[in-house]
């Protein structure tokens, strides 16, 4: 475990286009470099910063059914806490609620049974990932200086050109400058 740090050019995709994503999704996210994002209470927060690069719109994805899971384990009122995949034949979900812990352990076979294809309300961007950094300490300090809000653990940071050029004297590095509707985006992950 430990601190993964994402620099990503971000493009907004017109809203016209959102509609392509109607089909062989899966396909087209991977060959085209684009980030979706469930809309679910909860995550306004995390993409808060980047909504004015994101498009909202219908998408057919494949899915893991929580949602059938925990009903099925009579889990309402708990959370998911961690899912850990400890060896090639096993995952455990763990589940919290009030200081209990409840553990499943599934085989891959019943783990992947949870598996549909749907249609989900999602944001969509097109991003292109620049640099990388693993345990930068330092470097995230300088980011979350300008930040009020909580992008530590999967939150994403719209980044400012001032911010942009003191990670480029940080890092000794140079990046391409951006069109009018490109922005760098930071983005961390524990």
């Amino acid at each position: 475990m430990g601190l993964d740090m994402y620099l990503s050019k971000f493009k907004k995709i017109d809203a016209k286009k959102a509609k392509w994503f109607e089909g062989e999704f899966e396909k087209r996210i991977n060959d085209f470099g684009y980030e979706v994002w469930d809309v679910v209470d909860g995550n306004e927060e995390e993409i808060e910063e980047i909504k004015d690069f994101l498009v909202r719109t219908k998408v057919y994805r494949t899915v893991w059914d929580y949602e059938r899971f925990e009903k099925e384990n009579n889990l309402k009122g708990w959370y998911l806490w961690n899912i850990s995949h400890e060896d090639i034949d096993k995952v455990t979900l763990c589940y919290r609620n009030d200081g209990k812990t409840r553990e499943f352990s599934l085989t891959k076979t019943e783990y992947n049974s949870y598996y549909q294809y749907k249609l989900c309300d999602c944001y969509i961007a097109s991003y292109k990932e620049v640099d990388y950094w693993r345990k930068n300490y330092d470097l995230q300090d300088l980011i979350h200086e300008g930040h009020d809000n909580a992008i530590h653990n999967c939150g994403y940071a719209l980044l400012t050109n001032e911010e942009v050029e003191a990670i480029e004297r940080e890092c000794g590095k140079s990046y391409p400058w951006l069109n009018d509707d490109e922005a760098y985006v930071y983005m961390e992950w524990y």
